[in-house]
């Protein structure tokens, strides 16, 4: 798995730390290093943005500074520039910060940190991608991609008014110490996500046993997975009651269209049977109009 982080400075300089070296003679390499690849180093001792990195690839970070720690502890501004100069070059722009960090650290111990920025075979950097401003040619093109789910039906925003009384005041009882409302609804949702397994297989380094393993924790995760948020006022333990898996050559299909016209519960039929029943339409459809000449495989559980 992969961390997201602007503290990558204080995860190297602790893992150095582990292997004996001098705190502020560490924090001094890997500042020097980060800055080395154009990953500049705020004075907040953070970089500009979130970095989405693999475990491997900070341990090949690691294991860098390490390697050429005694070059690196050396690295500075040019002695040509003046001291004002070299002020004005810490205070300056972003892009005169990076040109000079750059410009400091040699080709040779660039190239080999450039060369740890590969992914590190992590499966979900391997899935959604990264982007990295100042270091194009690392970015990584996602895998999959995750629509956001919508209702089949129509539904209205509820409000659940709330309040609480401290248990510890006195005897006066009049009012609450707080209150407030938190909004919320209940729905049959629809949700669609692909994975392009070619790119993944790309992004995790062509190893075909964790690209299998990948797509399998991303298929149980899409049925089994519940979002934490307010869990512990909604209990929204609820497990998907149908769910349909295509393997296709190409031309991926959503199936959201199906509830352009909203569903509506019969005197025989509630809203998911309904929802299930309007998505095997449209499915139908969807064959009849394109074909099914794409697809390699398909397979669906139902539990309602």
């Amino acid at each position: 798995m992969a961390t997201r982080t602007k503290r990558l400075l204080d995860t190297v300089v602790a893992t150095l730390g582990e292997k004996g070296r001098d705190e502020t003679e560490a924090r001094r390499v890997v500042e020097n290093a980060l800055n080395g690849v154009k990953l500049t180093i705020k004075e907040d001792d953070k970089t500009q943005y979130l970095l989405f990195l693999g475990q491997q690839e900070i341990a090949a970070i690691a294991d860098s500074c390490e390697r050429y720690f005694s070059d690196l502890l050396g690295v500075a501004l040019p002695e040509a520039q003046s001291q004002g100069e070299q002020t004005r070059a810490r205070r300056g722009s972003a892009r005169d910060t990076k040109r000079a960090g750059k410009d400091a650290v040699p080709k040779e111990i660039r190239d080999a940190f450039e060369k740890a920025l590969n992914g590190g075979k992590a499966a979900d950097l391997a899935l959604f991608g990264r982007m990295l401003a100042d270091l194009p040619q690392k970015n990584i093109d996602a895998a999959a991609q995750v629509a956001h789910a919508i209702s089949t039906h129509k539904t209205g925003v509820e409000f659940d008014f709330y309040t609480a009384v401290d248990d510890i005041r006195p005897e006066d009882t009049e009012g609450a110490d707080m209150l407030g409302t938190v909004e919320f609804n209940s729905a049959c949702f629809y949700r669609y996500a692909n994975i392009d397994i070619g790119q993944l297989q790309k992004n995790l380094d062509n190893d075909a046993e964790l690209t299998r393993a990948t797509i399998e924790a991303f298929i149980r995760a899409a049925i089994a997975a519940i979002p934490t948020g307010k869990k512990n006022s909604t209990a929204p333990q609820n497990r998907p009651s149908f769910v349909l898996a295509v393997v296709r050559e190409s031309e991926l299909w959503s199936l959201a269209n199906a509830f352009v016209k909203p569903v509506r519960p019969a005197a025989e039929s509630d809203l998911v049977e309904v929802s299930i029943r309007r998505l095997d339409e449209y499915w139908k459809q969807l064959t009849t109009v394109y074909g099914d000449e794409q697809i390699r495989e398909k397979a669906y559980i139902s539990g309602h």
